[in-house]
């Protein structure tokens, strides 16, 4: 991973080379609770504002914003 993990609302998300988003439960126990498939690889910090977390992909380059359904 090149970014930071992110802390909201009790999860961490952090993103990977393989194009993934992995959602973990906050906790003393390692909990993965998601996993999220980007179209690139994650190598930026993802950042929640007003219930949408917005990642930036590389190759190819995007910009994505993700609610829930």
């Amino acid at each position: 991973t090149w970014a930071s993990p992110y802390l909201v609302d009790g999860h961490i998300y952090m993103g990977n080379e393989k194009g993934e988003i992995l959602v973990f439960k906050t906790g003393k126990k390692k909990e993965l609770v998601n996993t999220i498939k980007m179209r690139g690889k994650v190598r930026a910090t993802p950042i929640a504002v007003n219930g949408v977390m917005y990642v930036v992909t590389e190759n190819p380059c995007r910009l994505w914003a993700i609610t829930k359904n």
